[in-house]
């Protein structure tokens, strides 16, 4: 018996410390559950649940206070859901932590600039702008804060080469579109009116109708708002004309049913795995020859309750030493003829 009560001791031990380092090691390698917080923030995000998506995120941040790719994410939901101020704290952390990440500063810009603060948006403007001079985000936040200076020619220079690095930005339309509106230049504000109503923007197409002008016709269906890595909101189109979700969508969800089965069926052939190796150690416990009828029977509760860890206990104490050892096969003879 004190052979078996050893076995069920280090049987337990391995069990507790097998499960505590699985579940360290899944909840380390999702960041603490920040991979998943932030799985199902995109998600909700992406179905514009702005208030949930700003909560998943604001998990994810806690799990993980020191990564600034999530401040930064966690500020453009909270933009989208109407809390510029929570929104400024997140993207000020995010400069502290990474200072030499634009998209922080240029967020902060944006808000900055927003609430009247221009003093404190140009330092983190010439911040930005030393980190990505030509980027094109960098360009808008410098056309939108020269024009809330009153600076419309620099505004105007600033946004055409905001458009001309990246056209798909179509918020920088919208903002050229005003600027030149300003300085009396309606044609041209119109042009670029079209270019971003043609792009998805909503505030391009609002505007030529207050203009009294049609919208041109874009190749996209539904429209969404989405927010850029400087925190400014945009309506930019999310599907296509045949109404598909973006590439990124079917990447994720792509990667997603992948790891899933993969999973599932590791788990299934891990548990058949360990079906036949606790019936093998059941098997050979049952040949071997032990001193007392129950402590066989307790090392078969103990392999059949433990699987593979009860029958590896079981291989390391019993059957590795080859004791007790298997009983020898019994010979059976026919009983001698009755006397007559």
């Amino acid at each position: 018996m004190s052979r078996l009560k050893t076995g069920c001791i280090i049987a337990t031990v391995v069990a507790v410390i097998l499960v505590v380092a699985l579940v360290w090691g899944a909840w380390a390698l999702t960041g603490h559950g920040s991979i998943v917080y932030r799985g199902i923030g995109w998600l909700c995000a992406d179905s514009q649940s702005y208030r949930p998506a700003a909560d998943w995120y604001g998990k994810a941040v806690r799990a993980q206070p020191r990564d600034a790719d999530l401040r930064v994410e966690l500020a453009r939901v909270l933009v989208l859901d109407g809390r510029p101020d929570e929104a400024l704290k997140q993207y000020e952390e995010a400069a502290r932590l990474d200072p030499k990440r634009p998209e922080s500063l240029l967020g902060i810009v944006r808000l900055r600039t927003k609430a009247g603060d221009l003093a404190q948006a140009q330092q983190a403007l010439d911040a930005a702008m030393k980190l990505s001079p030509n980027q094109a985000e960098a360009q808008l936040a410098l056309g939108r804060l020269r024009a809330a200076q009153g600076k419309l020619p620099e505004a105007v220079a600033a946004l055409q080469q905001a458009v001309a690095a990246n056209a798909s930005l179509t918020e920088a339309y919208a903002e050229l579109g005003q600027a030149l509106e300003k300085q009396k230049k309606t044609d041209e504000a119109i042009k670029a009116y079209e270019s971003g109503a043609l792009g998805g923007d909503q505030a391009c197409r609002s505007r030529l109708i207050a203009l009294g002008r049609t919208p041109p016709t874009s190749s996209t269906t539904t429209s969404t708002t989405t927010v850029s890595s400087s925190g400014s909101t945009s309506t930019r189109s999310s599907t296509s004309s045949s109404g598909q979700p973006p590439a990124a969508f079917f990447g994720f969800m792509g990667v997603f049913w992948v790891a899933y089965f993969l999973f599932i069926g590791l788990a299934i052939l891990l548990a058949m795995a360990s079906r036949v190796v606790s019936l093998l150690a059941i098997y050979d416990c049952a040949r071997r020859d032990f001193d007392d009828p129950g402590t066989r029977a307790l090392w078969c509760v103990l392999i059949a309750l433990l699987r593979w860890i009860g029958a590896l206990v079981y291989y390391l104490v019993v059957y590795r030493k080859d004791h007790p050892p298997i009983q020898p096969k019994r010979s059976y003879t026919s009983p001698p003829p009755p006397m007559t």
